[in-house]
C-alpha cells in the first residue's frame, strides 16, 4: 500500500509539471503577443497630406500600411494587434490610413499592405490573417521586407556608381576638352610669334630688293643705245653689276630666311598634331574604359532589378497564399 502510493504521487508530481509545459508551447505566440503589448494601442495615423513623407520617402527600411474606416467594427482591433506586433519589428514602421480619405472601398477594410521606401508598394492583403496566425503573417512579411530592401539597397548603389562613372565621363571629357583647347592656344601663340619675327625678318629684305630693282631700273632707263661717252658708259655699267650683285646676295638671303621660316612652321603644325594625336588617343583610351565599367555595371544593374522584382513577387505572392 505505501509503494502504491508513492508511485501515485510521483505520476501525479510529473504530469502537474509536463501540463504547464504543454500549455507554454501551445501559446507561445500569445505569449510573445502579450509581452509585445504596451501602454499604446494604436498605430500612427497618417493623412493624405503626409503620406509622402511618411510612408514615401521613410527612413524605415519598410513600411506596413494599415487602411481602416470610422464605422468599421473589424478595423481597430486589427489596428490593435499590429500596434502589439510592431514592437517585435522596430525595423518596421506601422501606420494606419482612413480609407475613405484615400478612395478604398469600406466592403475592403482592413487590409494591410508593405511600402519599401523608394520602390513602392510590395505585398497587400485585403483579409487579415486570423489572430493566431497575424504573428508568423507579419514575421513573414517582415522578413521579406529585409531582403527587399537589401535588393533596393543594392541596386541603389549600382545607380549610384553609374551616376558616378557618367559624372567621371564628363568630368573627363572637360579636362580633355580644355586641354584640347589649351594646346590649341599655346601653338597660335607660338604661329603668331613665328609670323611676327618672319615678318621682322622678311619684310626689310623685301624692301631691300624693291629699292635695288628700282634703282638698277632707273640706271638702265639713263643707258643710251650707242653712249657718245665711253668712259661714263663703263661707269653705268659697272654701277648695274654692283646692283645686280647687291641684289642677287639679298635675294639669296630671302630665299635662305623664308625656308627657314617655312620649316619652322612646319615644325610647329607637326609638334602641334603630335600632341593633339596623343590627346585623341588618351581621350579614346578613356572612353573605351569607361565604356567597359558602364556596361559592366549595366548589366549588375539589370541583375540586381531582377534581383529586386522577384524578391516582391515572391512577397506578393507569399502573402495571398501563392496566388
Amino acid at each position: 500500500m505505501r509503494i502504491l502510493t508513492k508511485i501515485t504521487a510521483a505520476v501525479l508530481l510529473v504530469t502537474a509539471a509536463s501540463v504547464p509545459a504543454c500549455m507554454n508551447a501551445l501559446a507561445a505566440p500569445a505569449m510573445i503577443e502579450a509581452r509585445a503589448a504596451n501602454q499604446s494601442t494604436t498605430l500612427l495615423s497618417i493623412s493624405p497630406q503626409d503620406y509622402g513623407r511618411e510612408v514615401m520617402q521613410s527612413t524605415s527600411s519598410a513600411v506596413f500600411v494599415l487602411v481602416t474606416f470610422p464605422h468599421c467594427p473589424r478595423c481597430l482591433p486589427s489596428e490593435r494587434r499590429l500596434a502589439q506586433l510592431s514592437k517585435l519589428h522596430p525595423e518596421i514602421k506601422f501606420v494606419v490610413i482612413d480609407g475613405s480619405q484615400f478612395g478604398y472601398a469600406e466592403a475592403n477594410a482592413p487590409h494591410l499592405y508593405g511600402v519599401i521606401p523608394g520602390y513602392g508598394k510590395t505585398f497587400e492583403i485585403e483579409a487579415l490573417p486570423a489572430s493566431a496566425s497575424l504573428h508568423t503573417f507579419v514575421a513573414e512579411r517582415a522578413a521579406a521586407a529585409a531582403d527587399e530592401a537589401t535588393a533596393l539597397a543594392a541596386q541603389k548603389a549600382i545607380e549610384k556608381s553609374i551616376a558616378s562613372e557618367k559624372d567621371s565621363l564628363a568630368a573627363t571629357t572637360a579636362s580633355q576638352d580644355s586641354e584640347r583647347t589649351k594646346i590649341e592656344s599655346e601653338f597660335e601663340t607660338q604661329r603668331k610669334a613665328l609670323a611676327k619675327r618672319k615678318s621682322d625678318t622678311l619684310d626689310p629684305l623685301m624692301t631691300q630688293i624693291d629699292k635695288l630693282m628700282h634703282q638698277l631700273h632707273d640706271l638702265q632707263a639713263q643707258q643710251q643705245p650707242t653712249p657718245s661717252n665711253q668712259q661714263q658708259a663703263q661707269q653705268m655699267q659697272q654701277a648695274q653689276q654692283t646692283l645686280e650683285t647687291q641684289m642677287k646676295v639679298v635675294q639669296e638671303q630671302f630665299k635662305r630666311q623664308e625656308s627657314d621660316f617655312r620649316a619652322q612652321e612646319k615644325d610647329l603644325q607637326s609638334r602641334k598634331a603630335q600632341k593633339l594625336s596623343e590627346l585623341d588617343t588618351e581621350q579614346k583610351k578613356l572612353s573605351a574604359e569607361h565604356d567597359a565599367r558602364y556596361t559592366d555595371l549595366s548589366r549588375q544593374l539589370d541583375a540586381a532589378t531582377q534581383k529586386l522584382q522577384s524578391a516582391v513577387e515572391s512577397d506578393r505572392q507569399a502573402a495571398n497564399g501563392g496566388k
